[in-house]
């Protein structure tokens, strides 16, 4: 009820108050109402600029990691010694070695291996994918010459997963190992860069992103120089649904000691995460032959197939060399995710697949030498 210039409120339904009004200048109401209104809306446009979520409830986050497999077996490279042999006898030896590494790659026909892949995942539909060993292969015949791009292992996977209506876009890309090898005495070589990877799906959003290499370092003498193995991480800060995660993916040494220190550094930078956090990538040991590496994630973090799947064999590393060989099944838990406690493991998986090659004859083949392995989980 409004009379003249006055509104009022009426309180006559308490019997114990005397009937009054308590009225308020209508010019008053229309000054604070206002006021009240940008307030609020400054608030919220506040709340959205320091990037706060938009909603609380539990969202189901899928995440992949899958060794991608060079096509050959790179610790021949790696355990290259130049001791002891004369210049010409080392170039003998290093072309009979990038020959051998160009047989293989052919061999094991990457863009067939894709395809498979890019099937498994169609099927999985995981939210992020963790990528080891996402080579870019190039070739220069002579001097001078330019680079020649042979395989593009990144490229030829998503090319793989359009031809499947999948769009996976790469939200961040870390060169590791960016090595030249001689192919003969004339300037031929063959340039070999080991890459880290992760894919996001549709509907996730990428926040920040960040990637580093490690300090200790694998180095070995090759045709009188030395060649670095370089090692590193990708942190991804995801948002999914309004929530925010985080994905972690690396690819630690296998050989020596080199494995251990690179997880003291990974462990340095993310074992007291400030946000739900995911660490999925090829750790190179079995949590039973590296049970210090394993304690010390599972400090902070869970170990998804662990905690899901219990005792359950679940070997991800290595399917032998040739990948043409069926009986000899992975026996190694190398391809690890862990979690923290705000994600609850729903489905933990191991991915693996068989597909047809016609490269340089018809056969079947393991799509890598490493399984993936695959959790789908609820952050609450």
């Amino acid at each position: 009820m409004i009379l003249g210039r006055k509104s009022f409120v009426d309180l006559s339904f308490r019997r114990d108050i005397p009937r009054r009004r308590i009225s308020f200048p209508r010019r008053a109401l229309l000054i604070v109402a206002p006021c009240i209104a940008f307030c609020l809306a400054f608030v919220s446009f506040a709340a959205c600029k320091k990037g706060e979520p938009r909603a609380r409830g539990p969202v189901r986050v899928g995440v992949l990691t899958q060794n991608l497999f060079f096509g050959d077996n790179l610790l021949g490279l790696a355990r290259f010694s130049a001791r002891g042999k004369s210049p010409r006898a080392l170039l003998r030896k290093a072309r009979k070695l990038t020959r051998g590494i160009l047989r293989n790659i052919r061999f094991h026909d990457f863009p067939a291996r894709a395809r498979g892949i890019a099937a498994k995942i169609a099927l999985l539909r995981p939210d992020a994918i963790g990528l080891q060993e996402a080579f870019l292969i190039r070739e220069r015949r002579g001097l001078p010459g330019g680079w020649t791009v042979r395989h593009d292992y990144l490229k030829e996977l998503q090319s793989a997963l359009k031809r499947k209506n999948l769009s996976y876009t790469v939200a961040a890309v870390l060169e590791n190992t960016d090595e030249e090898i001689p192919l003969d005495g004339r300037g031929s070589a063959l340039r070999i860069t080991d890459r880290l990877a992760v894919l996001v799906g549709p509907g996730v959003r990428v926040r920040s992103q960040k990637s580093g290499r490690f300090r200790n370092v694998l180095r070995k003498n090759l045709v009188l120089r030395t060649i670095s193995f370089p090692r590193g991480y990708i942190k991804v800060d995801l948002e999914k649904s309004g929530r925010v995660f985080r994905l972690i993916t690396t690819h630690l040494e296998r050989l020596g000691r080199y494995k251990y220190e690179q997880n003291e550094e990974l462990l340095r930078l993310f074992e007291k995460p400030d946000r739900p956090q995911l660490i999925a990538g090829d750790f190179n040991v079995d949590p039973g032959r590296g049970p210090g590496m394993y304690r010390d994630w599972r400090r902070r973090h869970y170990d998804a197939w662990e905690k899901k799947r219990g005792k359950a064999k679940g070997g991800t590393c290595c399917f032998r060399i040739p990948l043409t060989d069926r009986r000899h099944f992975p026996g190694s838990r190398f391809d690890l995710i862990f979690a923290t406690e705000e994600f609850h493991p729903l489905r933990v998986k191991r991915v693996y697949a068989r597909v047809d090659s016609r490269v340089p004859r018809p056969k079947k083949i393991w799509t890598s030498d490493h399984a993936g392995l695959f959790a789908e989980l609820e952050l609450r």
